[in-house]
């Protein structure tokens, strides 16, 4: 629709329509401000085919239905749940990362500790 040339080193922003399940834009995880319009008919279809993907970063809904809100957080299979934005906002205070291939453990000061940190049981009798 929009965007997908590219100024010197910068990507320009893009939204592309009338994406099918089978282009490589679906079936890739992409880091680039890239927006796909795949239509569905309802919600399960829409979230049976997000969590369908072997990645799970970040999913993002836009709603001011709070019931479907809270289904979309129990539903979708991801590290993290933003509610009317894109994923760019973080805190160093949240765990920030992925399920699937989108990676193992969480990022942040909390979770940075856990992870280089080697745990030892210890038991005198």
């Amino acid at each position: 629709m929009t965007g997908g040339g590219q100024d010197e080193t910068i990507f320009n922003p893009t939204v592309m329509a009338d994406v099918t399940d089978d282009m490589q834009i679906i079936c890739e995880e992409v880091f680039a401000p890239i927006v796909s319009l795949l239509a569905v008919p309802d919600y399960e279809t829409a979230i049976a085919k997000m969590n369908d993907s072997p990645y799970g970063l970040q999913f993002s809904i836009f709603t001011n239905d709070l019931k479907r809100t809270q289904a979309f957080i129990e539903d979708a299979q991801c590290g993290g749940v933003v509610i009317n934005d894109i994923p760019t906002l973080r805190f160093d205070v949240q765990p920030y990362g992925g399920t699937k291939l989108s990676g193992v453990g969480r990022e942040g000061p909390k979770w940075a500790l856990e992870e280089f940190t080697e745990v030892k049981s210890i038991v005198i009798c």
